[in-house]
């Protein structure tokens, strides 16, 4: 059976069935040791004790699929559950592997036994995952990445928790730094909310004081230059952020972010206050290196352009999903088109 993030609790609290598979798969490896340790918890396992737990090997595996089935039939020194662990993230998937799987599930109900598997990334549609869903004493855990809404919910839950209290715009502006591996997301939390203490107001100094690094200010640059018409600074930046490793669907949520500064900034200058003045500083709460971008940028855009880029910017980023292999492509024809769009009336 399949179950969905907010089944996962409710299932391992009182779990319907005395034994069985735990098949944690995906790409996001973080998520994945994650929810291991949190099965691993809920069900009262030990894993540090040799009497109760085993750890195999994908080499065992390789070497003899029965493996498991004798590991899970050993039956412990005391009276308590028994703990198979199985770690084949980054390994290939082999005929041995799948047969190893089969033969466990041919075995099952096992009494007192969970076998938990990290597996890395497999096909949905894929032979095994179907065995898996299809047998009563396997339960399948999918470990994706976080999307947009997902990260928002989890920073704030984490937040909530802590009393931490924070602006608009320093929480888009935190949530624009993270990616999307859940492991990681929690550890800079964690490191950001220690950095803080014992304060319980987070502002942006802190998110860029202990978030940013120089490939970060670098890759803004890339924003900067869409922002001011740069075209082909802007090419030749997105270039060599990819060369050195930087994710295309990274470059595009920090310009979401931007655009998003800009925005609100457009909106105040717009509405001028009761005397007739504008803010003196639209951008207080920005890193001072990067306020003459904006102010800049302020000078060349309409709100109303700038609210078009921003629906251009998430349409943009459905297609990087839908096609990884062309998303610098992708990436560099958009930001061109929206750079010619600095002085549109």
């Amino acid at each position: 059976m399949k179950l969905k993030e907010k089944q996962i609790d409710t299932f391992f609290n009182n779990p319907p069935i005395n034994g069985g598979i735990v098949f944690l798969y995906g790409p996001d490896y973080g998520l994945s040791a994650q929810r291991s340790k949190f099965v691993i918890d809920k069900l009262n396992l030990n894993p540090t004790d040799p009497f109760s737990s085993s750890i195999l090997s994908f080499d065992e595996i390789e070497k003899r699929p029965y493996t498991i089935v004798e590991t899970a039939l050993t039956i412990p020194m005391l009276k308590v559950s028994r703990l198979v662990k199985i770690n084949l993230i980054n390994e290939i998937k082999t005929p041995n592997f799948n047969k190893a799987i089969k033969l466990l599930v041919d075995k099952l109900p096992i009494e007192d036994c969970w076998v938990i598997v990290e597996a890395g990334e497999i096909k949905s549609s894929s032979s095994l995952i179907t065995l898996l869903t299809h047998s009563k004493y396997s339960v399948l855990i999918g470990c994706f990445n976080d999307d947009n809404i997902t990260l928002k919910n989890i920073v704030t839950d984490i937040f909530n928790d802590h009393n931490i209290q924070y602006s608009n715009l320093d929480f888009n502006l935190l949530t624009s730094l993270l990616g999307n591996d859940r492991l990681n997301t929690i550890n800079e939390l964690d490191k950001l909310i220690s950095y803080i203490f014992p304060n319980k107001y987070l502002t942006n100094n802190d998110v860029l004081d202990c978030l940013v690094d120089s490939s970060v200010i670098e890759i803004d640059k890339i924003s900067f230059s869409v922002m001011l018409g740069n075209k082909f600074d802007c090419l030749n930046k997105i270039d060599s952020a990819v060369l050195s490793g930087i994710e295309t669907i990274f470059i595009l949520k920090r310009t979401q972010y931007w655009f998003k500064v800009l925005l609100d900034a457009s909106f105040i200058r717009d509405n001028k206050n009761a005397n007739g003045k504008f803010h003196n500083d639209l951008f207080s709460n920005v890193f001072w290196k990067n306020k003459p971008y904006l102010n800049k940028a302020l000078k060349l855009w309409k709100s109303k352009n700038i609210q078009k880029v921003i629906d251009i910017l998430l349409e943009l980023e459905e297609k990087l999903k839908l096609f990884p292999a062309n998303s610098t492509t992708l990436l560099s024809q958009s930001y061109l088109s929206i750079a010619s769009w600095s002085k549109r009336d």
